[in-house]
């Protein structure tokens, strides 16, 4: 009788490896002169500090940055005529599930040709996780800040008419294990959307 080969189930699967890698002490890109003067960055911002160091590095390098923050109504907080986006971001607060809000930004700050750099979403960072001790659904509260809110904006970031369609970066706090740390599943849904807008 011949021998049988036996397979090992563990080949069959995989997991997500983290490795360290020392950070990018290389300057901030600065792009063209022409550049700096006509294009923005559209930071969505968290509270733990994140998107002020974000907002700082691109106005140290030149680059002008929109902020903007959840609230009840569309407001640019201070929007006046003397206002030098090299040197101080425009402030803006939206409601994170209307998407009206959305397209007023879009129309407001990149209208008259305007380029976008890029748009970054930081506000999935503040969202809370279950055991916070925070009242209400903190599951509701998290898609709030995190996949609905995303949703909105990849609605009109497609509608919109850029000069050069931006470039997307979602950043999500707890969503893959690290070192064994908790999971925060809340934020899970946010890859998936990732990952289907990647395909759109």
């Amino acid at each position: 009788a011949g021998t049988v080969a036996t397979t090992d189930d563990n080949q069959w699967l995989y997991q997500v490896a983290w490795k360290p890698s020392p950070a990018d002490q290389s300057a901030p890109a600065t792009g063209t002169p022409e550049a700096k003067k006509n294009g923005r960055w559209l930071v969505f911002a968290d509270t733990q500090g994140i998107a002020q160091s974000v907002a700082e590095q691109f106005t140290k390098s030149g680059q002008a940055c929109v902020v903007v923050t959840p609230g009840d109504t569309c407001s640019l907080e201070n929007d006046r005529a003397d206002l030098d986006f090299a040197t101080e971001p425009l402030q803006v607060k939206l409601d994170p599930l209307n998407e009206v809000h959305y397209q007023q930004l879009l129309t407001k700050v990149f209208g008259d040709d305007q380029l976008c750099h890029g748009v970054i979403h930081l506000w999935s960072v503040d969202a809370p996780s279950p055991t916070s001790g925070t009242t209400g659904d903190p599951f509701d509260a998290a898609n709030c800040l995190g996949s609905k809110s995303l949703l909105q904006l990849l609605r009109r970031l497609a509608r919109h008419r850029f000069v050069k369609v931006p470039r997307l970066y979602v950043v999500s706090r707890g969503a893959q294990p690290v070192s064994g740390t908790t999971v925060a599943i809340e934020q899970s849904a946010l890859w998936g959307m990732g990952r289907v807008a990647a395909m759109e």
